[in-house]
């Protein structure tokens, strides 16, 4: 898909995003949206990625220019991605919300070398009891992103559609001649 509005950022150092921060890769959030965090009673709230300090929140309408406007906009930083936890009576109530509803689509996380998949998979390992998890991303192998320049296509094309095709018509035509002249 098209996506108009892209924040890419490093994502802070926690345990969940320990991986991420280590490789210094970055996590691409389309069309996101931020997350204001409050201080709630018996919620502990862990940022995983937000904005800059320069961001800035901001109505869109078809003809919207992109400039901040002080008197509409609401000033940043945002949080983009944070991990909560709550104590309860049987354990431990814990969630991940992530502003951007294409934050794990397959193109966005190749483009990103797979950070959102992994920050998604940390999350989700981090709120699994279990002692041992294994999680192994889908891999598609499929040749539908092959993308290919013009000129190298011209290349190919007249490889394959005039070079070879000639190649075996001068064989042929050798072949019949040196057999001819025994």
């Amino acid at each position: 898909g098209t996506y108009n509005y892209v924040l890419i950022t490093t994502p802070l150092s926690t345990d969940i995003t320990q991986a991420i921060v280590s490789d210094k890769r970055r996590n691409i959030f389309p069309q996101t949206r931020g997350i204001t965090s409050k201080e709630l009673d018996g919620f502990e709230i862990t940022t995983l990625a937000s904005s800059s300090e320069n961001a800035y929140a901001k109505q869109l309408y078809e003809n919207t220019e992109l400039k901040y406007d002080a008197s509409t906009d609401v000033k940043g930083p945002f949080d983009l991605a944070v991990y909560c936890e709550k104590k309860v009576s049987n354990g431990t109530a814990k969630c991940v919300i992530i502003g951007s509803p294409y934050f794990i689509e397959s193109s966005i996380d190749q483009i990103a070398s797979k950070s959102n998949s992994d920050l998604f998979f940390a999350a989700v390992t981090e709120m699994t009891d279990n002692e041992l998890h294994t999680t192994v991303a889908v891999k598609s192998y499929g040749y539908e992103n092959l993308v290919f320049k013009y000129r190298t296509m011209v290349i190919y094309l007249g490889v394959v559609c005039l070079l070879l095709p000639l190649s075996f018509i001068v064989a042929g035509i050798a072949i019949v001649i040196i057999r001819k002249k025994k």
